[in-house]
């Protein structure tokens, strides 16, 4: 018996800020909870930082989803900074030419010292 696929979302809120961390495969079986959860945070607030350190998955079906973000996100004037993606993922953007429009920290404390810069500017 194989175990389903899984993604967990934990979602942290600091001063206007939302830190979300994604773990475990972002693909056709985790995506529609996935983007809900998601969805719901990105209506919530106008700076995210998404933590991909444990994402270890990522298929067509995870990059529609970045793209639906995406559009949301400049949808409401927000910004989202993707950070610490592994080095699959980050080939899986790369070939993809998402590296051309996503923002994409090499660690969640350089996307929260851009988020901060980002929130101090008037």
């Amino acid at each position: 018996m194989s175990k389903e696929p899984t993604i967990d979302i934990i979602h942290q809120e600091e001063d206007g800020l939302h830190i979300l961390h994604l773990a475990g495969r972002l693909d056709s079986v985790t995506s529609p909870a996935a983007e809900q959860r998601i969805v719901d945070i990105i209506e919530k607030g106008d700076l995210l930082v998404v933590n991909l350190k444990d994402l270890v998955f990522i298929s067509s079906a995870g990059l529609r989803l970045i793209l639906v973000f995406m559009k949301k996100t400049k949808k409401r004037n927000a910004r989202m900074i993707f950070c610490s993606p592994g080095d699959h993922i980050l080939k899986t953007f790369e070939v993809s030419n998402f590296l051309e429009f996503l923002e994409i920290a090499t660690s969640l404390e350089e996307a929260l010292l851009r988020a901060k810069q980002s929130k101090n500017k008037p």
